[in-house]
């Protein structure tokens, strides 16, 4: 593999640990900010509109423990990114997309809340990583191809 090969490849490890550190800054403000009562209320709420919906209710250890394993497992996986391991270009793919389905839930609750939720301000270090990541993809992207390689 050339340099220029595996510069391209090794391209992912900026915007991938970009989106594990704005996910850190979300989860720590929705842990700060009670997040899990508001998600607790909105889901009992659902419930009695849309009762065949099945939504999940988490207790606070549960939620606790998954979201800060989640994010200590991306973070995990940067040293992956950076060596442009296999699959890492379709995970943050997802990870981008879930993200930004965040980003939206969070800001759509807000407005129709009529009052930030907790989590809704670091919204935008989400939606900013994940603008920066595609980008950086995208480039990445047309350098491959210019060399004549894959995507």
């Amino acid at each position: 593999m050339t340099d220029s090969a595996r510069s391209d490849r090794q391209s992912l490890g900026i915007p991938w640990l970009v989106l594990c550190l704005a996910l850190a800054i979300h989860t720590a403000e929705e842990i700060y900010g009670g997040f899990l009562s508001v998600y607790s209320l909105a889901i009992e709420s659902m419930r009695d509109l849309v009762p065949f919906v099945q939504l999940p209710h988490l207790s606070l250890t549960v939620w606790l423990f998954a979201s800060i394993g989640i994010v200590a497992l991306l973070a995990l996986l940067t040293p992956l990114a950076y060596r442009g391991a296999r699959g890492m270009r379709t995970l943050m793919l997802w990870v981008i997309g879930l993200e930004l389905a965040n980003v939206i839930g969070h800001v759509g609750g807000s407005i129709l809340a009529r009052h930030p939720l907790p989590g809704v301000y670091s919204t935008v270090a989400l939606a900013g990583a994940c603008a920066y990541a595609i980008v950086a993809d995208r480039k990445r992207a047309r350098a491959m191809r210019a060399r004549g390689g894959g995507a």
